[in-house]
């Protein structure tokens, strides 16, 4: 991947999905807070042509899931 600023915003997604899944961060806070479900609709295909590239299903699983809940 080329772009930074959209690396940037998926291991930032990522990292917070992680911290929700195992309770470290309270999820309502994070979507009260965050605006989830639109940034992952902004690099989400990114995030997907990765898994592809890599045929690593799991890359942002985390990130995904969180804007999807």
């Amino acid at each position: 991947m080329n772009d930074d600023a959209v690396r940037t915003m998926l291991m930032y997604g990522e990292s917070i999905g992680t911290l929700t899944k195992h309770g470290l961060l309270n999820e309502e806070l994070i979507h009260d807070w965050l605006w989830v479900e639109g940034l992952w609709a902004r690099v989400g295909p990114a995030a997907l042509r990765q898994r592809a590239r890599f045929g690593e299903p799991r890359l942002y699983e985390n990130f995904e899931a969180l804007a999807a809940g």
